[in-house]
């Protein structure tokens, strides 16, 4: 879901730090309850170019998705992941960004 995300909004730090490695913005929330997908696509909710950081708009955005039904979720996650051509190997993508860098500072020093 990462790679599906406008901005990826989650209460783990980890997961955080892997939107950040794909290049992707993060935002940390304290939530009390989980949302489905750790991402928040916002483009389905706001228009991306005058979408607004306030805290106020923010909290709209994640409250929408909190009331929407879990088919209505379910359908959306399903589009996004269409369009975005996810294929829920990210974590792995991931790894193999984090063994590429290390390997390549263990030759930068060989050299």
């Amino acid at each position: 879901m990462i790679y599906a995300c406008d901005v990826l909004v989650t209460g783990n730090s980890t997961v955080a730090l892997e939107a950040v490695l794909l290049g992707r913005k993060a935002a940390l929330f304290y939530i009390n309850e989980d949302l489905l997908a750790h991402g928040l696509p916002l483009h389905l909710y706001y228009d991306w170019v005058t979408f607004s950081t306030e805290v106020a708009d923010g909290a709209r955005a994640i409250s929408q998705v909190t009331c929407d039904t879990l088919q209505d979720q379910q359908q959306r996650r399903a589009k996004v992941c269409e369009d975005w051509h996810c294929d829920g190997n990210a974590h792995i993508r991931i790894a193999q960004v984090v063994v590429d860098a290390i390997k390549l500072k263990q030759n930068q020093k060989a050299a």
